[in-house]
């Protein structure tokens, strides 16, 4: 039996978005993942914003969250940077 899988809308800002090249992308994970395993994953896919990530705030569906939070299927989470521009 396949496992359940998530998908995620995913929407970059500012400085996040310029690295990643795109406003916003779709990623799919198992149903147990959390935001970090979200953010493991855009790293992996965008190199360059990956070196960012450790300095953004996270939003799961316009909430501020911490990394350990569940996910749930069909949310969006944003990708947020510090508001004086960070690294």
């Amino acid at each position: 039996m396949s496992q359940r899988v998530f998908h995620i809308q995913v929407l970059f800002f500012a400085r996040a978005r310029e690295l990643a090249g795109t406003d916003s992308t779709q990623v799919k994970l198992p149903a147990d993942a959390s935001v970090a395993d979200a953010l493991d994953q855009l790293a992996r896919s965008y190199p360059e914003l990956g070196k960012y990530l450790g300095s953004c705030r996270t939003a799961l569906n316009e909430q501020f969250v911490p990394p350990n939070t569940p996910l749930v299927d069909d949310s969006v989470l944003a990708i947020i940077p510090p508001v004086s521009g960070g690294v």
